[in-house]
């Protein structure tokens, strides 16, 4: 820790907790993602290093940028760009809905970086107003621990995990278990937090129970057929739903 200064505690997660610091040597303020003891948490150490992978391999004017990573105290280390806000504080301290313009400018920001990444094969995988983070008129993705190189799953042919991203926010095929998904569900995602711009809430509530949450979905947009989306009634039939 000679080259950071830690200012603040930002926030606190299962994860570990990310702080507010400086880099002495250039003077830059970052963000540092501190996770706790590797030893006791193998599947956030997991996440961290793809997170790192990813970032590494990301570079893009609408995605945080990595600037560090480094193990002190069995303790292992990412540090970022330092932002100065998330959407998710944004939205909550609104009372009127946002104007159209300024969402139309955002969510064009983040569709180009989506854009790029998914060129590059990478989908995020935990779109929310929380990993969309902002500092003055610019916008970034950040948290990048679920995200994966599709493309390179899809040549080995390996099923994807459904166990990712936020309830919230999740597509359907995620909440139906799906294990060959591909980069819709990231615009599906978006999509939810579009409509969260206007109506200050998720479109579908937040339920824990992912039947709760697939029922809110067809409440809002309707129940699939066998035209809209034969898959996902297979995906469901399989879950006796």
């Amino acid at each position: 820790m000679g080259k950071y200064r830690l200012i603040e505690k930002l926030g606190e997660g299962g994860y570990g907790t990310i702080w507010k610091a400086i880099n002495k040597w250039i003077d830059e303020v970052v963000a540092i993602k501190r996770l706790h003891n590797k030893k006791n948490d193998g599947f956030y150490e997991s996440l961290f290093k793809e997170e790192e992978k990813s970032l590494r391999a990301l570079q893009h004017p609408n995605i945080v940028s990595l600037r560090d990573t480094y193990e002190e105290g069995g303790h292992l280390h990412i540090v970022l760009e330092y932002m100065d806000s998330d959407l998710w504080r944004i939205i909550k301290n609104r009372k009127e809905p946002s104007l159209s313009r300024t969402v139309q400018r955002l969510c064009f920001k983040i569709l180009k970086a989506l854009e790029y990444m998914h060129g590059l094969g990478y989908c995020h995988r935990d779109l929310k107003p929380e990993n969309l983070l902002l500092k003055g008129n610019k916008i970034k993705i950040s948290d990048f621990g679920f995200a994966i190189n599709m493309k390179e799953k899809m040549e080995k042919n390996e099923p994807l995990d459904p166990n990712v991203g936020t309830i919230a926010y999740k597509a359907p095929e995620l909440l139906l278990k799906s294990s060959s998904y591909d980069f819709a569900i990231d615009m599906w995602s978006l999509g939810v937090i579009i409509a969260q711009f206007y109506g200050l809430e998720p479109i579908f509530g937040s339920r824990s129970d992912w039947r709760n949450q697939i029922y809110n979905i067809c409440c809002v947009i309707g129940c699939p057929n066998e035209k809209t989306w034969p898959e996902g009634l297979k995906l469901a039939e399989s879950l006796d739903y």
